[in-house]
């Protein structure tokens, strides 16, 4: 009979475990946050941004594409 009764203790111990454990693993509500706004409402986008994604991108259009906006499609397929 003890070996049922310790079964039946750790099972239960491990059904309370798999139940509250979810509860402490939360984090806490945070405050209410609002971004910040410059005076007129618009949102306040200062701050330091890379120009990673620009690495390759020339700062003047290369004289060889003119005033054309788009490629042709031969073009499009050697890039």
């Amino acid at each position: 009979m003890g070996h049922r009764f310790r079964t039946s203790v750790i099972l239960a111990a491990v059904v309370l475990f798999v139940v509250v454990a979810p509860l402490f693993g939360q984090a806490p509500a945070g405050k209410n946050w609002a971004p910040p706004k410059t005076p007129w409402g618009d949102p306040d986008l200062q701050g330091i941004y890379t120009s990673d994604d620009l690495m390759d991108t020339p700062i003047e259009r290369p004289v060889e594409f003119g005033n054309r906006l788009y490629f042709t499609e031969k073009e499009l397929q050697e890039a």
